[in-house]
């Protein structure tokens, strides 16, 4: 009997880790994945944006999570890339590490306050907005709606809140 739940142990933390492993190395959007593990996806995309070539963790991954209403006020691929690129977002590109703050959801919202500690410079806190998508090419996944510098220092989601009502 011992050995039986053994192996179900096994089996379960095999499960469990195959999960986690999938959540951090997708690449692409799905219903499975929970908002966490969308902003999990982009920031392993940033963190090593130019494997295996220049600006594949920004085009192939960070950019198919984008919701597709961001990616019509973004433009194509080459002005995302470009955005990701200025100063303002640049922090999350090679990035050493990442905190992830609780995630706050509501109906087909969620918020996630993430701060990096840039590959230079002083660390940088941001807020993503992320919404539950109706498209038919991916009914029900999380997808990124915004993503909002905010001064690491203040309460980014008292900033979020004047822009997103719906998540007080």
């Amino acid at each position: 009997m011992q050995v039986g739940k053994l192996g179900m142990g096994v089996a379960l933390v095999s499960a469990l880790s195959a999960a986690v492993l999938g959540a951090a190395t997708a690449s692409s959007p799905s219903p499975d994945l929970t908002p966490r593990e969308v902003v999990e996806a982009q920031l392993a995309a940033f963190r090593s944006n130019d494997e295996p070539t220049a600006d594949a963790g920004i085009a192939r991954t960070a950019f198919r999570f984008a919701s597709p209403e961001n990616r019509r006020s973004t433009g194509p691929v080459e002005h995302f890339i470009a955005m990701v690129k200025n100063p303002l977002y640049a922090p999350l590109l090679n990035h050493r590490s990442a905190h992830l703050s609780d995630t706050t959801e509501k109906g087909d919202l969620a918020r996630i306050k993430v701060t990096v500690l840039p590959e230079h410079g002083e660390e940088a806190a941001f807020v993503w907005i992320l919404s539950r998508v109706r498209a038919e090419d991916c009914a029900g996944c999380w997808m990124t709606a915004t993503v909002m510098r905010v001064d690491s220092k203040n309460s980014p989601f008292g900033i979020a809140a004047l822009r997103e009502p719906a998540l007080r």
